[in-house]
Formats: structure tokens, C-alpha cells, sequence
């Protein structure tokens, strides 16, 4: 659930809501709206797996409402406060719960590849 729904913040393929408002531009912005929804498969659990992330299927596109848990969103704004030095428990760095580093930790790798393919995109536009 947590790489899932730090897709849907980070990546633009998951940010329907903002896909969506730049189709609603268009002529044919319902059509356009419709025929997205029905690809990604926004809003429905479906048979067959329409993301695998990490060897999980997931049988929706992830701007399904059940990734928009604040329990997740809570987690990844511990993470902010913990990359600023403010850790989540009392005492130090050893003495925090081992859920709790393991979190962090992943986190602080989904932010490490999100950082890398940010500067992977750039790399490559600087090629063309």
C-alpha cells in the first residue's frame, strides 16, 4: 500500500485527478475522460492485475479510492519530518521501534529511485 500510494503523489501516470482536469480542456473532454478511465481502470477492481509494483498485482489503477488511506499519507509525512532530523519516537536514532526504521528506511528508498528517474528524465531531454 505504500509504494502504491507513493505513486499515485509521484508518479504523472497514477494522477488521474490531474489528468482529468487538463482533459476536461478539450471538445470532447467526456469522451477523452471516459475512454482514460476505462484503460487505466480508474474506480474499478478488475480480473486481471492492471499494475504490478514489487511482484504485487494490483487489480486497479491506483487513483482507486482505497489508496488514498491517511494512515499512508501519515507515514510519508513521518518520513519528512525524520529526513529533517525529527524522529517519530522518544530518544535516539537506536533506541526508535524497528517498524518504525524499517519504514524510514523504505521510504528513504522510494525516494532515492524517485530522485534517480527525476534525474534520468532530465538527463534524457538534455539528450534530444
Amino acid at each position: 500500500m505504500i509504494n502504491a500510494t507513493w505513486l499515485t503523489l509521484t508518479d504523472d501516470y497514477f494522477k488521474c485527478e490531474q489528468t482529468e482536469e487538463s482533459l476536461r480542456k478539450r471538445k470532447d473532454a467526456e469522451v477523452a475522460i471516459q475512454y482514460v478511465r476505462k484503460e487505466k481502470g480508474c474506480g474499478v477492481i478488475r480480473p486481471e492485475p492492471r499494475v504490478e509494483i514489487e511482484g504485487i498485482n494490483y487489480h486497479s489503477c491506483l487513483c482507486h479510492k482505497n489508496f488514498k488511506d491517511h494512515t499512508i499519507h501519515n507515514s510519508i509525512w513521518l518520513h519528512k519530518q525524520f529526513q529533517n532530523g525529527i524522529l517519530g519516537f522518544e530518544g535516539p536514532l537506536t533506541e526508535q521501534p524497528a517498524k518504525y526504521i524499517d519504514l524510514m528506511r523504505f521510504l528513504d528508498r522510494l525516494q532515492s529511485e524517485y530522485e534517480q528517474k527525476q534525474i534520468q528524465e532530465q538527463q534524457n531531454k538534455g539528450n534530444k
